[in-house]
């Protein structure tokens, strides 16, 4: 069954490695083996770990083997707060402890990937030991690499907690707060004040909008480039991350943002609509975000232009395949993000917030609640988009 997107979350820009192309593929077979492999969990340590007769290290290496398997109970029983004993009092609080599981997804948990390979579990100083793990994505063919991450772990008369890499390295961290964000980022980093002033008023007209209560601000970490902040909680390497400058994504299950950027508004409308509506379609999500905040350094319009184009070169292109398009990125646009927008954009001059919002709570399939909310019958859908371009393009 595929689960492509809903289950990497990526967002804010074409997430890849060096070649957008490419890291498309890569994902796409990663759901694949995701979805084939998730029930049949392996959990393998190095030998070094295994025939170590480091009693502390003992002691991790079966505590972090039976929290691994934990999280897989956690997931299916819908209970990541089941979770908390394995965790320090802080990470619990903050939700840090959420982090390493679901940086790559918040719909599914690092340890469903494949194989979780533990290689190094090390002694620090003050009671503290570095884990060093691998999450393998497995096939009977090949093992490619989801992430490579650390988080730490204190032995104490025995007992053991793990501490996140984030919480870790907080100290080493400059700071920078306002009335809704928290910003972290390192301090070679030009850090503006006045850009994270801007993302500040851009959240907190998209809360009084929606009619959000934010009680917990968004922890914002940002750096030179997505796999900068990506290092700052302990991942090495991630598939999900990007070389460009434009990239950011958001783990709501843990409240967090990540960005090159200090006001990566696309993101931040995730962070709001992700929280009142945590199980509306992607194509909404998205959609909005595109709408609101942009996508890929660009705004709405640049991209509505641009889906235009593809409309002009491909008489025979269906808009309303939804999913094919979900499985394509241009090298100038996402489609799918940009057909969303559309979506929105017509939302919002039909029946404004309330019609918008009625998108988001509709129960249905994404095509009846467009007829259902829109007017627009399924088979019409596609030459509403094209239509609806060629007017966007007169008006601009």
């Amino acid at each position: 069954m595929p689960i492509y997107l809903q289950l990497c979350g990526y967002s804010g820009v074409n997430i890849n490695f060096k070649n957008p192309k490419y890291m498309k593929q890569l994902l796409l077979i990663f759901s694949v083996l995701i979805a084939t492999s998730a029930m049949a969990q392996k959990i393998s340590f190095s030998n070094q770990i295994v025939n170590s007769k480091d009693e502390n290290i003992v002691a991790i290496r079966d505590e972090w083997k039976l929290y691994l398997v934990d999280c897989v109970k956690a997931y299916i029983k819908k209970d990541t707060q089941s979770l908390n004993k394995y965790w320090n009092n802080v990470d619990i609080e903050t939700k840090n402890s959420l982090i390493a599981i679901f940086q790559i997804s918040d719909k599914i948990p690092l340890c469903f990937y494949g194989e979780m390979v533990t290689y190094d579990i090390t002694k620090l100083d003050n009671d503290f030991y570095r884990i060093k793990t691998l999450a393998l994505l497995a096939d009977t063919i090949s093992k490619g690499v989801a992430a490579n991450f650390t988080l730490f772990a204190k032995v104490k008369n025995k007992e053991v907690e793990f501490c996140s890499y984030f919480q870790k390295i907080q100290p080493t961290l400059k700071t920078f707060s306002t009335k809704y964000i928290e910003y972290f980022y390192p301090a070679d980093f030009g850090f503006n004040n006045n850009e994270a002033m801007i993302a500040d008023e851009f959240y907190n007209k998209l809360i009084s909008d929606f009619k959000v209560e934010k009680k917990e601000k968004v922890t914002y970490i940002v750096a030179k480039d997505l796999d900068s902040a990506n290092n700052l909680i302990g991942f090495e390497y991630s598939i999900r991350s990007s070389t460009s400058k434009d990239a950011g994504y958001y783990i709501q299950r843990s409240n967090m943002m990540f960005s090159s950027q200090i006001a990566h508004k696309h993101e931040l409308v995730h962070a709001v609509l992700e929280s009142k509506y945590p199980n509306a379609p992607r194509l909404f999500h998205e959609g909005i975000a595109t709408y609101l905040g942009g996508t890929n350094g660009q705004e709405y319009e640049y991209h509505a232009k641009q889906l235009e184009e593809i409309a002009k070169s491909q008489n025979d292109i269906d808009f309303s395949k939804f999913d094919e398009w979900d499985k394509n990125i241009d090298d100038k646009t996402n489609p799918f993000y940009t057909i969303g927008a559309i979506i929105i954009d017509y939302a919002y001059k039909t029946g404004g917030q309330e019609k918008v919002e009625a998108l988001f709570t509709s129960q249905n399939e994404v095509s009846v609640t467009i007829e259902n909310e829109l007017g627009i019958e399924k088979g019409e859908i596609n030459t509403f988009i094209k239509s609806y371009l060629s007017k966007l393009s007169i008006k601009n």
